[in-house]
Order: C-alpha cells, then sequence, then structure tokens
C-alpha cells in the first residue's frame, strides 16, 4: 500500500470538522419532513478547500486507494481486506477532481477511514 497512515490521519484531521452537525443547514424540505439538500455553512469552505486540495494533490495511486479504504470502512457492500485489490482497481475510473468531489461528499468520510484503516490493520 501506497498510502501512508500519516497521510490518512491527515485527510481524518481535515475531514472531522467539515460535518459536525453545526457546520450543516438544512435548506430544502420535503412535505413529509425528510430532508432533501443538506448545504454546508460558508465558515467551513476554507476547510473544505483545503481538505479538497490534499486530496486533489495527492498521486493517483494514493487517491485509489484512500476511495479503496473509504469503501471498506463504510460496511455497506461487505467489503472485506482480502477484497483490497479489487476494490483500488474499481476505484481507477476517477480523477483527481473526481476523487475529491466524491471523497468530500461523504459527511462520515472521517469515520469510514479510521473503520477502514482498523480493518486493513493500519493502526
Amino acid at each position: 500500500m501506497k498510502l501512508s497512515v500519516k497521510k490518512v490521519q491527515e485527510i481524518i484531521k481535515l475531514a472531522e470538522p467539515l460535518y459536525q452537525e453545526s457546520n450543516w443547514l438544512i435548506v430544502d424540505e420535503d412535505e413529509d419532513g425528510l430532508t432533501d439538500t443538506l448545504e454546508a455553512l460558508s465558515d467551513t469552505e476554507k476547510e473544505r478547500k483545503v481538505l479538497y486540495d490534499y486530496i486533489e494533490n495527492l498521486p493517483k495511486d494514493e487517491r485509489y486507494e484512500l476511495i479503496a479504504l473509504t469503501w471498506l470502512g463504510r460496511s455497506d457492500a461487505d467489503e472485506n481486506p482480502s477484497d483490497w485489490e479489487s476494490l483500488v482497481s474499481e476505484a481507477n475510473g476517477y480523477t483527481a477532481e473526481n476523487a475529491a468531489n466524491y471523497l468530500i461528499s461523504k459527511s462520515p468520510l472521517a469515520k469510514y477511514l479510521r473503520d477502514g484503516m482498523r480493518k486493513k490493520g493500519m493502526n
């Protein structure tokens, strides 16, 4: 694995403040009370840009591994560490811009990465 624990920890550190409940504003609510859209308050935009730039500037192999680690950590598709090469291969279709946008769109990104690190034995 090319992506270091230190880089993943830095991404977790950058992501955590973005997804605190106090940083989100409901901008659209259905008749049934379900939220359709959440929008970040403007004071988090600078932090979001720092995280975006950090991810976008990773070497492509590390971006693919970061996406795979996120998938591994989210647990909704029953991925496990033995699927690692397959997950990384699947992530190969993401460009730098797409990878950064995709990952930042995952509100529990820090949790996914922590869980992925644990499953991968990257402590």
